[in-house]
């Protein structure tokens, strides 16, 4: 395991006595979260086999190679964010048996550890793939799982694992985000249809329409998220949350909002839509609402910020 540390400045006093890691925080998601948390006090500690982007404030381990020496890497934690995934639902595919190697192996790997120690686990799972189709109203989290990709299976499986770990005394909060989107998405995966569409808009090259936009999803800001986990550690959450706008709209619909902020029309061309894409996706915000938290920032003001932000990063 090799260790690397950066300087780290505590500013929030409510979350500052914490110590968290975040297993695969130098991702997308990962290193936006790691960031908003190191500013706000907490001492966070990345472990991923990726260095963090420049301009981290935490610690960086990369990731243990004997499930037992995972023991000593979470000395001292309070809470572990998993984010660790190597897969997509399109790229899930073509290796199904990578969701077991890759992702529910690495995690399986860490449970027990959490469970022993008494940390504190805070899991991504995924609103878009674990529900599966949609057919019509919004899926709250008692609905049923019927995942239609490997990757979705994964996520389920891993649900159900921590579960399990649950009845032996783990505390866990399990995380059904919806379609994330912000800046700094689709450098490394090349995920994220709201990024590309500005991104190929900024550039003039052509975007790709998957399956002719007429996919339903539910879009949320990447603060928005940020400010969830933020919300649900100063609450000390438990249980399953979906965590999304509540607003569900078609692809295309997306398309038209970011031609009219762009200014310019989008150069597209048709490609067919991959079995892994979920049609529809619509989840209910209820849960989160009653604990006092919604989201702030509509899909417009959005793609707004994000279309300023990549004008002023190029």
């Amino acid at each position: 395991m090799v260790r690397y540390v950066f300087g780290m400045e505590a500013k929030n006093q409510r979350l500052s006595r914490m110590r968290i890691a975040l297993i695969g925080g130098s991702g997308f998601i990962g290193s936006a979260l790691a960031n908003r948390l190191t500013q706000g006090g907490v001492q966070c500690i990345v472990i991923d086999p990726w260095r963090p982007p420049s301009g981290f404030l935490g610690e960086y381990f990369t990731p243990p190679q004997r499930s037992s020496a995972w023991e000593g890497a979470l000395e001292g934690i309070d809470v572990c964010i998993y984010l660790q995934c190597s897969t997509l639902p399109k790229s899930s595919f073509d290796q199904p048996i990578l969701e077991i190697q890759e992702n529910e192996m690495p995690l399986m790997h860490v449970l027990p550890h959490l469970q022993k120690k008494g940390i504190k686990l805070i899991y991504f799972s995924s609103g878009g793939a674990v529900y599966g189709e949609i057919e019509k109203g919004q899926a709250s989290e008692d609905h049923p799982l019927r995942p239609i990709s490997p990757y979705g299976v994964g996520k389920k499986n891993a649900e159900a694992w921590i579960e399990w770990y649950q009845l032996q005394g783990l505390k866990a909060l399990i995380l059904r985000p919806s379609t994330i989107y912000g800046f700094g998405q689709g450098h490394r995966t090349g995920q994220g249809v709201v990024f590309s569409m500005l991104k190929a808009s900024y550039t003039r090259n052509l975007f790709f329409l998957q399956g002719g936009g007429n996919q339903i999803k539910d879009f949320l800001f990447l603060e928005d998220l940020l400010d969830f986990v933020e919300y649900a550690l100063i609450k000390n959450m438990r249980g399953v949350y979906n965590v999304c706008s509540g607003e569900a709209v078609s692809v295309f619909q997306v398309l038209e909002q970011v031609e009219l902020i762009a200014g310019v029309p989008l150069k597209r061309e048709l490609i067919p839509a991959h079995p892994s894409d979920v049609r529809r996706m619509s989840l209910d915000p209820g849960k989160a609402a009653s604990e006092g938290w919604r989201a702030k920032t509509t899909l417009k003001q959005g793609i707004q910020n994000l279309w300023l932000t990549i004008q002023e990063q190029d």
